[in-house]
């Protein structure tokens, strides 16, 4: 199930962490003994749930998740959580899970946005109300990046692409013109504009985050 990621993060492991893919379907514990040999043996540092492709109800699943999530507070594992369209991807349906594992960081993948559905504004708020939960840029609109930013702490929105089968630098466009004036943006400064492009990310997962490039040919040369 993971052998395709374990190969990139074993041949370019300054480019790739690895991020397992739980599925409770194949056995709570099953999957928890597998996420912690993927952590031991590979180095993988988060781990992603997808309730809608695996199909269970988070709030109503919480024995389906609970043995994961065992792991991932004891290793630091940083959790992914697609979100995006019900009945099983609502950003507050993982409220409990959240609630029961502080010291876990948990992401809400897409903001609660995709093409099936908008939760955006209850992303929103749970990253604004819940200490270990940040929020992922991939299919937010840019109108509301730019109003949700104003008030999010700058620590708390990561970059993503969903990619495939998005081209990543539609995305990329977006979190750079909140350096423009408003409206569009926002006077962003570069630094935080670096965090939320990777280095907030970074962060998250015990790595050493970069300085913003001092030129436009120090960038094209990193």
């Amino acid at each position: 199930y993971m052998g395709y990621i374990v190969e990139l993060v074993q041949r370019w492991p300054d480019r790739f962490v690895g991020n397992f893919t739980y599925n409770p379907r194949f056995g709570p514990e099953n999957g928890a003994k597998e996420l912690e040999f993927h952590i031991k043996e590979h180095g993988f540092k988060m781990m992603k749930l997808h309730a809608s492709m695996h199909a269970y109800r988070p709030d109503r699943a919480l024995d389906l998740l609970r043995p994961a999530l065992r792991v991932c507070a004891e290793h630091g594992i940083v959790v992914l959580i697609h979100t995006g369209e019900g009945p099983y991807s609502v950003p507050t349906q993982f409220n409990p899970i959240i609630r029961e594992f502080p010291s876990v960081d948990f992401i809400i993948g897409h903001f609660g946005v995709t093409s099936g559905g908008t939760y955006a504004f209850e992303a929103f708020w749970m990253v604004m109300d819940t200490p270990n939960v940040y929020g992922e840029s991939g299919w937010l609109f840019q109108s509301r990046i730019v109003e949700f930013a104003q008030d999010m702490p700058k620590e708390k929105l990561v970059f993503g692409s969903d990619s495939p089968p998005n081209e990543p630098g539609m995305w990329l466009r977006e979190l750079e013109v909140l350096t423009w004036p408003p409206p569009q943006g926002m006077n962003l400064r570069e630094e935080d504009l670096e965090g939320y492009m990777g280095n907030n990310m970074a962060r998250l997962l015990g790595l050493t985050p970069t300085p913003p490039p001092a030129s436009v040919g120090d960038a094209v040369a990193g």
